[in-house]
């Protein structure tokens, strides 16, 4: 039988998941089940009940058709993280959680008086300093 040049090889294992609605029932179950069982959402969780490795769930996450449903899945459970952080005493987990896996972060901003550049004093060990001035924010 002679190969078609045209068609591209098929490589790799076949999708589990054919269409989006196939995984969305999947995706409610797992939901509805740590609800009944009172238990916090998973990014691990969701990719186990999708019989899926946390890298699968997002290669899924990468496919146009299922780009929405995956990343409203995901923003589900930081939901969940976050009602955490505001009720629960301990939240140096959930905080972590947030900061890793979801678009969370901490930011710090350095800045002299009224938002001016800072100035930094070098003393050397005689004693003598020298001051190096801070540069305008409007020059490069």
């Amino acid at each position: 039988m002679p190969i078609d040049k045209k068609q591209p090889k098929k490589t790799g294992h076949p999708r589990k998941y054919k269409t989006v609605e196939e995984m969305e029932v999947k995706i409610e179950k797992y939901f509805a089940d740590r609800d009944k069982d009172k238990r916090p959402y998973l990014i691990y969780g969701l990719a186990l009940a999708l019989d899926l490795t946390r890298d699968g769930l997002l290669k899924y996450q990468g496919r146009k058709e299922f780009v929405s449903l995956i990343k409203k899945a995901k923003e589900r459970v930081a939901a969940s993280i976050e009602e955490m952080i505001l009720t629960k005493r301990q939240v140096a987990g959930p905080i972590f959680w947030l900061k890793a896996n979801s678009t969370w972060y901490d930011k710090l901003v350095v800045s002299g008086e009224n938002g001016d550049p800072i100035a930094i004093d070098i003393v050397n060990f005689k004693g003598a300093s020298k001051q190096i001035p801070a540069k305008s924010k409007n020059k490069r």
